[in-house]
């Protein structure tokens, strides 16, 4: 009779390449992941039509570890020092210093960092840095498949055409001590209205969140509508991350309940009925207008 170790083997190690890309840089931008796993590729990839190289590079990662089980040993390639060198070096240092740089400056990207920190934890994760247009396939895999994405995000004249004769809203929110409030303004056809409202107590993530339930409530639901917005929360929330958090019974990749869900679910709701695009952007006349409204810095919309 044969003896059996009592030890099981260990799972064999997912293998993970990733990239990220955006032209021009900021611009539109892809990120992809080529998952080696039981002998069998998977390819993943999305885009955004107003990034940086540097988070394309985040969310490859992200993504790729967001698709795996915990309980799955990683080892993952990247050509992204930014990426290694965050995670293996600062990543730690950042979180116990509050988000801030070893110059006391905000961390960039702390959305992603913070995200990719919630997916390490309780995973078995090497990171392995591999040299960009050296001739790696599997590098060369995902670097290709991040730069096709990335084109499908650049607007093209048809799809500006297409949204031309829509509506823009643009949406600010500002939460203190001592107010909480959301602001949007509405533009179709050279004509601008505005509408702000006092949520006392609430969050700066919620008011937005709010401001866009306004936006899809109060704007012509057979016309297009681009929404515009600063808050990453918002915008990454409903391109990358509202579709996984279904799935997964409205809970995060750790585990935890997902935070204002019933304005998500609403958002979704709505979302789905029409012809909407969301664009994050740092900045714009219009979205300032719009903060400066939320934040009482200009007189409110009656």
């Amino acid at each position: 009779m044969p003896i059996r170790s009592p030890h099981k083997s260990p799972p064999p190690v997912v293998e993970i390449y990733t990239d990220g890309s955006a032209s021009p840089n900021p611009g539109p931008g892809g990120w992809a992941a080529v998952v080696l796993e039981a002998g069998r590729r998977r390819d993943l990839s999305g885009g955004e039509a107003h990034t940086t190289n540097n988070r394309m590079e985040l969310r490859a990662a992200l993504e790729a570890l967001q698709a795996l089980p915990r309980s799955k040993p990683i080892r993952l390639h990247t050509d992204s020092q930014y990426l290694r060198l965050g995670i293996t070096e600062y990543l730690a240092n950042w979180m116990r210093a509050g988000w801030k740089t070893r110059a006391r400056q905000p961390v960039a990207n702390r959305d992603l960092w913070q995200e990719l920190a919630e997916a390490l934890e309780g995973r078995k994760v090497t990171w392995e840095w591999v040299r960009g247009h050296a001739g790696d396939p599997l590098n060369e895999a995902a670097d290709q498949l991040a730069q096709k994405a990335a084109v499908r995000y650049r607007r093209t004249p048809t799809a500006a055409r297409a949204h031309a004769g829509g509506c823009d809203a643009y949406l600010g929110a500002s939460a203190s001590a001592r107010h909480a409030r959301w602001a949007a303004l509405l533009a179709r056809h050279g004509t601008t209205t505005a509408a702000s409202e006092e949520k006392s107590g609430s969050t700066a993530n919620a008011l937005i969140l709010h401001a866009a339930l306004y936006a899809l409530r109060h704007s012509a639901s057979d016309m297009p509508l681009t929404v515009h917005a600063s808050a990453r929360y918002l915008v990454d929330g409903v391109t990358h991350n509202l579709r996984r958090w279904r799935t997964n019974g409205w809970r995060t990749t750790a585990g935890s309940p997902v935070r204002h869900r019933e304005l998500w679910e609403a958002i979704a709701q709505l979302a789905a009925k029409r012809d909407v695009r969301w664009v994050w952007e740092a900045s714009s006349p219009a979205l300032e207008e719009a903060e400066a409204i939320a934040a009482g810095r200009k007189g409110k919309p009656h």
